[in-house]
């Protein structure tokens, strides 16, 4: 998902992007990738930069399924409980602001 970044181990399934290759991001399953970043998501239960960080990041390695990652977000953004709401909108600006494009 993110290799090169030391913050968090990458998970291996959603094409990481270790060697600068941008050759693994048609190969990421939608499923895999789904399930990674909702568990991940799950984590950003309170303000935490390192984390809204590295779901950026992943966002951004993994356009390629950018439909998905945004229903994961939108889906988070539903059911979460209130107070863990405005994490998750931190998170939507700063896709938009680092990542942009298809986002």
């Amino acid at each position: 998902m993110y290799q090169q970044y030391q913050q968090q181990p990458p998970p291996q399934a959603l094409g990481g992007q270790a060697n600068g290759s941008s050759q693994n991001r048609d190969a990421v399953d939608p499923i895999v990738a789904r399930q990674l970043y909702r568990n991940e998501l799950a984590t950003l239960t309170f303000n935490s930069k390192p984390i809204i960080t590295s779901l950026t990041i992943a966002a951004g390695d993994n356009v390629s399924v950018c439909k998905v990652i945004v229903q994961t977000i939108e889906e988070r953004l539903r059911t979460a409980p209130p107070n863990q709401k405005l994490p998750t909108l931190y998170l939507i600006d700063s896709i938009i602001k680092n990542v942009g494009g298809p986002y």
